[in-house]
C-alpha cells in the first residue's frame, strides 16, 4: 500500500479494499485475532507492569483480600479493536496516573508522586508489541490470499 500526506492527514492506497476484505472475514478472524492479542498483552506488556507495580502497595484489603498491587493486574484484548491491561484494584488508575482517592476524595496523589507502572509498561514495550502486531499482520495477510 502506498502512503501519502494530504496536509489534513495521510492517504492510503487500498485501504479501503483492506477495510471491505477485513469486514467479510472478521467472523471468521475475530476469535483468533483476539486471541493473538491477548498473548501480546499477556506475554509482553502485563509482565512488565507487574515488575514495576509498587510492592506493599494493598489494593482495598476487604474488596480484594489484601492482594499486592501487582496481582491484580489484568489483560483483555476484542478482536479487531485491540487490547488494553488494567488493574482490578479501586486504587490502580490512581497508583498509575495520580487522583483523588479515600472518603471524600480526602487524600490527593500528585502524577509525580505516583510510579505510573502501566504507563511505563506500555512505553517500555512498544516495540517488542509492535513486533508481535507486524507478526499477527502477516500472519492475516497470508490468511486473506489463501
Amino acid at each position: 500500500m502506498a502512503a501519502r500526506n494530504t496536509g489534513d492527514g495521510v492517504y492510503v492506497q487500498g485501504l479501503s479494499d483492506m477495510r471491505r476484505v477485513l469486514k467479510a472475514a472478521e467472523h471468521e478472524l475475530a476469535p483468533e485475532l483476539t486471541k493473538r492479542l491477548y498473548k501480546a498483552g499477556e506475554g509482553i506488556v502485563a509482565p512488565v507492569a507487574r515488575r514495576y507495580a509498587p510492592v506493599g502497595v494493598r489494593s482495598a484489603q476487604y474488596r480484594f483480600g489484601g492482594k499486592d498491587l501487582r496481582d491484580t493486574i489484568r489483560v483483555s484484548a476484542a478482536g479487531l479493536r485491540g487490547a488494553s491491561v488494567y488493574s482490578t484494584s479501586v486504587y490502580g488508575g490512581a497508583q498509575n496516573y495520580g487522583g483523588r482517592v479515600g472518603r471524600g476524595g480526602a487524600t490527593v496523589l500528585r502524577r509525580s508522586d505516583v510510579s505510573q507502572f502501566m504507563t511505563r509498561a506500555v512505553k517500555d514495550t512498544r516495540l517488542p508489541v509492535a513486533a508481535e502486531v507486524e507478526s499477527t499482520l502477516d500472519w492475516l495477510a497470508k490468511r486473506l490470499d489463501s
